[in-house]
């Protein structure tokens, strides 16, 4: 509600501010990155809590599970939902890359 109501995102759609975004495919991403931070982030919470990262060096270890997180999170293009499309982005909405972003946080902030 607040992200398509009060943060005006429902009219810059209308209006064709992100060209052919529209909010079938903004729910269905919203969707996606609820089901990504319940289904995988939020079970490495408590290892990441008791754990931790660890800098060694120039190295950084982090606990079970995280790498490969990582590595899912990578592949499924989340860390690029505002980038520009030139420098491998989506191009999508920051404020959708912000919803997005504020669901894994919450689900894993160690």
């Amino acid at each position: 509600f607040t992200l398509k109501h009060v943060a005006g995102l429902r009219p810059a759609l209308d209006a064709g501010t992100f060209g052919d975004v529209g909010e079938d495919l903004v729910d269905a991403i919203l969707a996606e990155a609820g089901r990504f931070a319940s289904e995988e982030v939020a079970p490495l919470y408590k290892i990441g809590d008791e754990q931790g990262a660890v800098l060694s060096g120039a190295a950084v270890t982090m606990p079970p599970g995280w790498k490969e997180l990582y590595r899912r999170w990578i592949d499924g293009g989340w860390n690029a939902l505002s980038a520009p499309e030139e420098f491998g982005g989506q191009a999508l909405p920051t404020m959708l890359g912000v919803a997005a972003l504020e669901m894994w946080n919450s689900a894993a902030m160690a």
